[in-house]
């Protein structure tokens, strides 16, 4: 965890991590419905965020994989006659409740109150709980999904501009 003293150095900062630490190894980025706008949030966040400020992509060269996929259509999520494919979701459907004490929101929604609020102890706890759930869904689907179930993408972008700033 680092500390940053405004979005565009703390972006800057996830180049040079994303840059050191991920791109050209053996890793990928994995996210829970990461990929879409409305009801997503992630990548369109980073990526929304990066162009307001007009910063450089931080995920060049790195592979990423979406799990909700693979939850959907390789998995029973059904509790009760629904079937539930959100995060928390698919997490108590297939591994238990174990995120639920150290998540203080019911609604991932809420995140976003917090966030506008400045309430940023509940928004760390919530987004670590988030990380803990979506890497133990991970390892399920790794265990018992075929390596052609991770819909690999690349996160290069096609153009990349060297006016872009970064930090």
């Amino acid at each position: 965890m680092s500390c940053h003293r405004n979005e565009r150095k703390l972006l800057a900062a996830v180049a040079e991590f994303v840059a050191e630490s991920i791109a050209d190894d053996d890793y990928m980025l994995v996210a829970y419905n990461g990929e879409l706008y409305r009801g997503g949030f992630d990548l369109p966040f980073l990526r929304t965020r990066c162009a307001l400020l007009d910063c450089r992509w931080p995920f060049d060269g790195v592979p990423y994989a979406d799990l909700l996929p693979i939850f959907r259509a390789r998995f029973n999520t059904t509790v009760g006659e629904e079937q539930v494919n959100d995060l928390v979701g698919a997490y108590k459907a297939l591994i238990g409740d174990g995120m639920t004490a150290l998540d203080p929101f019911e609604e991932s929604l809420e995140a976003v109150t917090a966030f506008e609020r400045g309430e940023f102890r509940p928004l760390l706890a919530h987004n670590i709980a988030d990380i803990l759930r979506t890497d133990a869904l991970a390892g399920l689907a790794q265990r018992y999904c075929g390596t052609s179930e991770f819909d690999l993408k690349s996160l290069t972008p096609t153009l990349r501009d060297p006016a872009l700033t970064d930090g």
